[in-house]
């Protein structure tokens, strides 16, 4: 069976969200050996900002497009509005989220206009449309109602490179070249409305009043537009226990959520919620936000706190960095919810819509 990868999104050498998503996938679905994968792209010789991913495997070719050249293949799997395949093969759609529509206020204009003018289309000419959590369906279902039977819910795939490091020194010493070496929370993710970073500051300066010692690490980098966080830091009274390390490296961030003390993620609102997932499987206890997906991505493992307040943030870090039981628990119950996010398992759920699509007409 040929199945063909639209890895568009993973071409930024700076890729997170979509782009983390879509390689994710690909290392799942390749152990499948008796599928032929294709990764389709476009890249000009010229174009030096974008990076093709290497994925090591005998079944995985590249087809690097000219044009609106495809190559041919038995399914299509995208999350690109503007891919269009062949007519004799079979299309899978992959739906984030709908926030340009859910919560405009949340996203740029120009994603809402392109959300609103494409999605319609596309969803109509997909097979099937894999949602990537229960509250993305949800959402989906109530604005696009006749798509409902064609959903299939599957959970995003995490590297299997996120794990839990035992060897303590190693860690420490890696932690002091990335620029880290007291008590930390973590927060990753760009810098953004959205992501809430300027209530984790706000709830930041409550935990320092009993826990002087910790520094804050926001790892993650900054939309250009966006000045909130930066004008908030000038006058920001713990400013030298922030530190603000910018994009990282998967490998770095592996360490960096290893070492934290508490992996923070209070989002307004998300598809999904990748780093959670990623905390989870380095053995990180984490808080995040009661709000659209994270409680469901937390799967009962995190401490759920309201977005919105900076006193409801702080007290679930608290509660976490006074109780070492508490968080030995949440700890646990994290690594056993990583599990469900296994590549093997999610590969196999990918095989099993792929099987049911070609059966139909």
């Amino acid at each position: 069976m040929k199945i063909c990868i639209d890895i568009r999104p993973a071409l930024k050498s700076t890729s997170t969200g979509g782009g983390k998503f879509t390689l994710a996938l690909v290392n799942a679905l390749t152990p499948l050996a008796d599928y032929e994968l294709i990764l389709y792209y476009k890249k000009s010789f010229f174009d030096f900002k974008k990076r093709c991913p290497r994925v090591k495997g005998s079944n995985v070719s590249y087809f690097n497009a000219g044009g609106d050249n495809l190559p041919q293949a038995d399914i299509y799997i995208t999350s690109c509005y503007d891919f269009i395949p062949p007519q004799s093969g079979k299309l899978v759609f992959i739906m984030y989220d709908l926030i340009p529509v859910v919560v405009p206020e949340l996203s740029s204009s120009d994603a809402g206009e392109i959300l609103l003018k494409s999605l319609p289309d596309m969803l109509r000419r997909a097979d099937a449309v894999v949602c990537i959590s229960e509250n993305t369906k949800n959402d989906l279902v109530k604005f696009y109602s006749p798509v409902e039977n064609k959903i299939k819910v599957i959970y995003p795939v995490i590297d299997s490179g996120y794990k839990q490091i035992n060897d303590k020194e190693y860690l420490r010493k890696r932690l002091k070249k990335i620029g880290v070496s007291n008590e930390y929370l973590l927060f990753v993710s760009s810098i953004e409305p959205r992501k809430n970073l300027l209530n984790l500051l706000k709830a930041f300066s409550k935990v320092k009043e009993k826990f002087p010692k910790m520094k804050l690490v926001a790892a993650g980098k900054s939309v250009k537009s966006y000045r909130d966080v930066e004008e908030y830091m000038k006058v920001y009274e713990f400013k030298d226990d922030v530190i603000f390390s910018g994009y990282v490296k998967q490998e770095d961030l592996v360490y960096l959520y290893n070492g934290a003390e508490v992996f923070i993620f209070p989002s307004f609102y998300e598809g999904f919620g990748l780093p959670i997932a990623e905390a989870f499987s380095c053995g990180t206890a984490v808080v995040t936000s009661n709000a659209s997906s994270m409680k469901e991505a937390a799967g009962g493992a995190a401490v759920l706190v309201d977005p919105y307040s900076p006193g409801s943030i702080s007290e679930g870090i608290m509660r976490i960095l006074a109780d070492k039981d508490y968080k030995e628990e949440l700890i646990d119950y994290g690594l056993k919810r990583a599990k469900d996010f296994n590549p093997d398992r999610i590969g196999n759920e990918y095989r099993k819509l792929f099987e049911d699509i070609l059966k139909r007409i």
